[in-house]
C-alpha cells in the first residue's frame, strides 16, 4: 500500500479512510470490505439518505404525484372519478403527516432499499463473479464492494436536495438531462437522466470493487457490471414507456 493511499500495511482501512480512498484512490478502497461491519456502513447511511430525501421534499413529490395523475387522466387512462379519488388521497396524505408515520415510513423505506438495491443486486453480481466470470468472492464481500460503490448516491442527494428545494423543483439533474430543451416526462429525456455523471461514478466504483473481492481484471468486471446495469435500465425505461410511465 502506498503512503498516497491514505493507509500503509495490509491492513484494511477503517470507515472514514475507506470514504477517502474513494475518492483519492478507489483501486484501494475496497481492501478488506467483508471484514467486520465495514460493508454495513454505506449501505445504511445511503439508505437512510434515499429514504430521507422524499420527506425533506414532500409537498414537492405530492406535487409531482398529483401531475402524473393529471397526465393519465388526460391519457384516458384514469376517469375523472378515479383521478379525483387519488387527488383527495394525496391531500390527505399530505395533512395528515406526524413523526410516527414518518419513522414508519422511513424504516419500511430503508428494509425496502436493503432488499431491493443492495442484497438482490449483490446476489446477482456473486452469481456473475463465481459462476460466470469464475472468480472468487463471498457474499459479503459483494455487498461492501456494492455498498461503497453506491456511495455517491448519497453524495449526490446531499447535493440534489437543497437545490431542489431552493427552485421548488425535483427537475435537478447532474447529466444531459439537464440540458436546454430536455423533457424528462419523455421517454427520450427519462433515458438521459440515467446518464447521470453520479451513476456514472458509481458504476466505476463498482466495477472497481468487483474487480478487487472477485479476483478479477477490471475488463471482465466490467463485462459483467456492464450489462446488469443495461438490463436495468432498458427495465426503467419500458416501465417509463409503458401506459402507466406518466406517473413515473
Amino acid at each position: 500500500m502506498t503512503e498516497e493511499s491514505g493507509f500503509a500495511g495490509t491492513d484494511a482501512p477503517t470507515a472514514w479512510e475507506r470514504f477517502w480512498l474513494l475518492l483519492r484512490a478507489p483501486d484501494h478502497a475496497f481492501r478488506g470490505v467483508d471484514r467486520g461491519i465495514s460493508w454495513l456502513y454505506p449501505i445504511l447511511v445511503v439508505s437512510l439518505l434515499i429514504a430521507g430525501a422524499p420527506h425533506v421534499l414532500h409537498r414537492l413529490h405530492i406535487d409531482e404525484q398529483r401531475e402524473g395523475i393529471g397526465r393519465l387522466l388526460d391519457d384516458g387512462l384514469l376517469t375523472e372519478e378515479q383521478a379525483q379519488n387519488a387527488w383527495t388521497r394525496l391531500d390527505e396524505a399530505l395533512e395528515s403527516r406526524s413523526a410516527g408515520k414518518i419513522a414508519i415510513q422511513m424504516l419500511l423505506a430503508i428494509a425496502t432499499q436493503f432488499l431491493i438495491r443492495f442484497v438482490f443486486p449483490a446476489a446477482l453480481l456473486l452469481i456473475g463473479v463465481r459462476f460466470v466470470m469464475e472468480g472468487k468472492a463471498r457474499f459479503v464481500a459483494v455487498l461492501g464492494a456494492l455498498g461503497w460503490a453506491s456511495v455517491p448516491a448519497g453524495i449526490r442527494i446531499l447535493i440534489r436536495t437543497p437545490f431542489c428545494a431552493l427552485q421548488g423543483s425535483l427537475d435537478i439533474y447532474f447529466g444531459p438531462a439537464a440540458l436546454p430543451g430536455v423533457d424528462p416526462d419523455t421517454v427520450g429525456g427519462y433515458a438521459l437522466t440515467l446518464l447521470d455523471v453520479f451513476d456514472i461514478w458509481i458504476l466505476a466504483l463498482l466495477i472497481t470493487g468487483i474487480s478487487s473481492v472477485g479476483g478479477l481484471s477490471r475488463g471482465r468486471a466490467a463485462g459483467l457490471v456492464l450489462p446488469l446495469w443495461l438490463v436495468y435500465s432498458l427495465a426503467r425505461i419500458g416501465m417509463k414507456s409503458s401506459p402507466f410511465g406518466a406517473a413515473l
